[in-house]
């Protein structure tokens, strides 16, 4: 039941703030993390402040702010990521909260049921999670001769095993946003069941998810990403009912384009800093939120992208397929491609950050008419194709 499945009432970003205050992360770095939590989602997803404005809320310099993110990273308790910033036209970092170990399966949890673990319990899991490799003093230069399995065979092994599931954590936190509504339901024990999971069934969740979340709309489906990923139906996926989409091509844009049709997930947390970024009149609070939805109201879309990041093909339904068959391909910086754009960014949709030279979107009729009337009719038309194929 879906209800047995529900998060705890505390956000993750909360969580995420507890487990770095008490882990054996540098102290500066855990006051950065601090800072930077605030600006946060109450699921420690996508934040996009400068460093200036790191700067300004940690009192930090420059070099110490980036010297200590970068910690971070490294440890595996922070994402970063190259994005825009609510339209605008200079690149920002884009921020995401991260756990850099995950324990094993066959740990001290073993066959206890999931509702019997406690909020406080997951906690202090999170919380020792921190350990490992301690960091090395701001401006202190590594020995070179630590990397050799000569010399200590030991602490290779480990750091090796760590990355490891640094990489399966990193797989995890991509894949997780592509899952509806699923801020709804325990991040824990999803994370939980995905590692259980061998290498080649995450790869394949990963690649077919999407197509199995569309293949399944409208029939009995699981309810929550831990029961998806406990009974694997995805591999139960018809074969036929399962086709590569090319990156901008024809069948990966239209999939793209019915995903962003949907309504956004609305499940923003308006943060400290965002309040008073609000009040000191640097952003308003329709740009505001227009940038919040842009980054996480569409995350099945957001999905299709991370994927591509990944050098991962993606196999989705071939249902739109007819449909897709119409599409026209439009160059990279033309007139069509920029009219789509600016499309997108009316109807406040994250667009493509790399797309092709070449991009597939729904035919127009006149490219030498008036383009964002043609592309807006466009849209529409494709809008009622895919209803009659879903009402069929």
């Amino acid at each position: 039941m879906a209800g047995q499945d529900h998060a705890p009432r505390t956000s993750l970003v909360w969580r995420w703030r507890h487990a770095v205050a008490n882990s054996d992360l540098p102290a500066t770095t855990r006051h950065v993390l601090a800072m930077l939590g605030n600006k946060m989602d109450r699921n420690g997803g996508s934040c996009f402040p400068t460093i200036d404005d790191l700067c300004a809320l940690t009192g930090r310099t420059k070099k110490t702010v980036r010297t200590h993110l970068k910690i971070a990273s490294d440890r595996g308790w922070l994402e970063v990521r190259h994005g825009f910033f609510s339209g605008q036209k200079w690149r920002r970092q884009d921020y995401r909260a991260r756990w850099p170990d995950e324990p094993a399966t066959d740990s001290g949890l073993g066959d206890t049921p999931a509702d019997d673990i406690r909020e406080d319990e997951e906690v202090r899991q999170m919380a020792a999670q921190g350990g490992g490799i301690d960091a090395p003093k701001v401006g202190e230069q590594l020995p070179q001769d630590n990397n050799s399995p000569i010399n200590s065979p030991d602490s290779a092994g480990a750091r090796a095993d760590g990355n490891e599931r640094r990489k399966i954590e990193a797989a995890f936190l991509r894949w997780l946003p592509s899952w509806p509504g699923y801020a709804d339901y325990s991040a824990h024990k999803a994370r939980r069941e995905w590692f259980r999971l061998k290498p080649a069934e995450r790869e394949a969740c990963i690649a077919l998810t999407p197509g199995w979340l569309q293949w399944s709309q409208g029939k009995n489906r699981v309810r929550s990403p831990a029961e998806y990923l406990r009974t694997r139906p995805w591999e139960k996926l018809p074969a036929d009912n399962r086709v590569h989409a090319a990156y901008c091509g024809k069948l990966w844009m239209a999939h793209r384009l019915s995903l962003l049709l949907k309504p956004a997930v609305e499940n923003f947390v308006v943060t400290t800093f965002d309040r008073r970024q609000i009040d000191d009149g640097k952003i308003t609070v329709e740009a505001l939120m227009r940038a919040k939805r842009m980054a996480s109201g569409w995350p099945e879309a957001n999905a299709m992208i991370d994927t591509f990041r990944s050098r991962r093909k993606l196999f989705i339904s071939p249902v739109l397929a007819p449909i897709a068959a119409a599409f026209r391909q439009a160059e990279r910086g033309g007139a069509v491609f920029l009219a789509w754009k600016r499309l997108h960014a009316r109807r406040g949709w994250p667009f493509i950050e790399q797309p092709s030279d070449w991009v597939f979107f729904p035919a127009i009729d006149d490219v030498t008419g008036d383009l964002d009337a043609q592309v807006e009719a466009a849209l529409a038309a494709f809008e009622q194709k895919i209803s009659e194929v879903q009402n069929g």
